[in-house]
């Protein structure tokens, strides 16, 4: 079966649907310093440096709490359809 129009172009309501709640759940699954710490990293590329300024931390403390929380999300199980 071939897709349609609108998947081809990649607006499939329930595939959107799908990857927002998983990453809404990984996000879930660290803690606040870590979702931080990896949000400023790894989604905005911020420096360790500029996220350790805008949170209050060292930027050693920042790299430790990114890596913490890539680690947590490689390491969840993945949902099989």
């Amino acid at each position: 079966m071939w897709p349609s129009a609108s998947t081809k172009n990649g607006d499939d309501p329930t595939l959107d649907e799908s990857v927002s709640m998983g990453v809404l759940g990984a996000l879930d699954s660290i803690t606040p310093a870590e979702r931080v710490a990896f949000v400023f990293h790894c989604v905005f590329i911020m420096s360790y440096a500029e996220t350790a300024e805008t949170v209050g931390r060292s930027p050693v403390a920042c790299r430790k709490l990114a890596t913490s929380a890539r680690r947590s999300i490689a390491s969840q199980p993945t949902r099989q359809q």
